[in-house]
């Protein structure tokens, strides 16, 4: 990529201030935290404006005036295609893509197309929480190989553990989370390779949830390239611009099935649930996001990088204790507040005495106690006063 974009011209041109717009992150803390008076570390969306040329885009779209019955840019597989060939190394099919209103509707879609009641779905934890309840809300039975950690904090897969439940409860589905969040993992090929050769040994379709998958800080491996696409018949691939460019509010979710009859299972059991058509502004959004927005997201990932290490030095310094999942992937902090709080008082702790808001344990499938996910898309202020209130907080408790 011959241009970049420095995190003080990013800070300049694309800080917002969400409050008073309707913004869950911001404006729904009562209903969230029972106060308004916390930092909004929370949901995973940013404090930031989309890019200068998507705004444009949609002015124009809007100027326009008809919204009438649209159809899909012609050109709108192609950019997406064109992105992934550009940041991700591999080039899709325009036939394996099929176009969703969102990623977690998608996991709902292919569990009721691919698997029946009871049938047990597999993925590692701690995971976003809606790994765990669709499987819980379609009835079929959520199967969790829980990460281990090592001494760096980092974590890795018990393999040893994930074959014997792939065996004991005859798993259907593999979720995996690629970029794995909460815990910020860029998953190896090796890792991967190791992972998808058991789903293979036992018949497990594999459906690979890669939201994140432009927010890396090393090598990101696509399921789709793992041992140059031996598992591709296997793996149905989603995606969207939501998260990288901050369009949860206008979703586009992409799937890719590279098997025929994977889509054609798909299609089949789409056609009897929906027949609607995805917005043309969400479409707009979302093409011109992928054709103008590379600049704009290395301006982007240079402030998390730098929040981070922000955030870390901020709190090591007087809290030398707290422990940092290192960041290879995602906008999104993982910290171990085991040595300071008791797991039960967490909450408490941060939300009433510290005045942080952050998805907490809790929060994720099954919990990891003692933990807090902290959203780094903010401007470094926020984040600042965050470890700021966290240091008063435990000196409060005299623990520091």
């Amino acid at each position: 990529m011959s241009q970049t974009m420095t995190t003080e011209t990013f800070l300049k041109h694309y800080t917002l201030d969400r409050r008073g717009t309707h913004s869950v992150k911001w404006d729904a803390l009562q209903q969230r935290f029972n106060t308004t008076d916390v930092i909004p570390l929370w949901v995973a969306d940013m404090d930031f404006k989309v890019p200068e040329t998507v705004i444009t885009a949609l002015e124009a779209r809007i100027k326009q005036g008809a919204f009438g019955y649209s159809l899909i840019s012609p050109t709108y597989h192609q950019t997406f295609i064109d992105w992934l060939t550009r940041h991700h190394g591999y080039t899709p099919k325009k036939g394996w893509l099929r176009f969703t209103s969102g990623t977690i509707t998608t996991l709902f879609w292919i569990l009721q197309a691919f698997t029946k009641p009871k049938d047990a779905v597999m993925m590692l934890s701690p995971v976003y929480f809606p790994f765990f309840s669709t499987p819980q809300d379609t009835d079929r039975t959520p199967i969790c190989s829980e990460l281990q950690r090592d001494n760096t904090g980092r974590y890795y897969i018990d393999f040893d553990d994930v074959e014997q439940k792939m065996k004991d409860h005859q798993v259907k589905v593999f979720i995996l989370c690629n970029p794995h969040n909460p815990v910020s993992r860029l998953w190896s090929e090796e890792e991967l390779t190791r992972l998808f050769t058991l789903c293979e040994q036992y018949q497990v379709l594999i459906v690979s949830d890669e939201i994140h998958q432009d927010f890396h800080f090393g090598t990101f491996t696509p399921a789709l390239k793992v041992a140059n696409g031996r598992f591709k018949e296997s793996i149905i691939t989603m995606t969207s611009a939501s998260k990288t460019f901050n369009l949860a509010s206008l979703p586009v979710a992409h799937i890719i099935m590279p098997n025929k009859a994977h889509r054609q299972t798909f299609d089949n059991y789409v056609k009897t649930i929906d027949h609607t058509q995805l917005s043309v502004l969400n479409l707009v959004a979302a093409e011109t996001a992928y054709q103008t927005g590379d600049v704009w997201l290395t301006g982007l990932l240079a402030t998390i990088q730098s929040n981070y290490e922000l955030l870390k030095r901020e709190l090591l310094s007087k809290a030398p204790n707290i422990g940092f999942t290192p960041l290879e992937a995602t906008y999104l902090a993982w910290l171990d507040f085991n040595a300071y709080i008791k797991p039960d008082e967490l909450d408490a702790f941060l939300i009433k005495e510290c005045r942080v808001g952050v998805n907490t344990s809790t929060n994720f499938a099954p919990a990891s106690p003692g933990f807090g996910r902290f959203n780094l898309a903010a401007h470094p202020d926020t984040i600042k006063e965050a470890a700021k209130r966290i240091i008063q907080g435990l000196k409060q408790r005299n623990l520091i």
